[in-house]
């Protein structure tokens, strides 16, 4: 994920506070944080706090993972700041970069899904000529 900053005063701290699913490692939530030359820097628990918050607000309807399963990591914005899907490695609890997928063939069809398996109405049986 890239960020630029364009306004008059200089950045003196960029962080990024990573909410995930303690389970899977997968990312929830990114909330950045900056602070310009003469702001104070908030210590890393209140910037923690803040993105579990709001993270929180929306886990059950957007995230699907209970609200106990969600952690926070707060990284620099160097450690966000790359390209291809990233996760967090749970064990040791850094940012790991993940492979990128290959773009899916357009002319491959998708597989079906179960709901539209399930919604399927069965053939109509013809009786049979005699």
């Amino acid at each position: 994920m890239r960020s630029e900053w364009n306004g008059p005063n200089r950045v003196v701290a960029h962080r990024y506070s990573v909410v995930y699913d303690d389970r899977t490692g997968q990312i929830l939530h990114l909330h950045e944080s900056r602070a310009i030359e003469g702001a104070e820097i908030p210590d890393d628990r209140v910037l923690e706090k803040r993105a579990i918050d709001l993270a929180g607000r929306f886990s059950k309807d957007r995230f699907g993972a209970a609200t106990s399963h969600l952690s926070v990591l707060t990284v620099a914005a160097a450690e966000v700041d790359q390209e291809g899907p990233m996760k967090v490695d749970v064990r040791k609890r850094t940012l790991v970069s993940l492979p990128a997928r290959a773009p899916r063939d357009p002319a491959t069809k998708k597989p079906a899904s179960r709901r539209a398996k399930a919604k399927a109405k069965p053939k109509a049986k013809r009786p049979a000529r005699g």
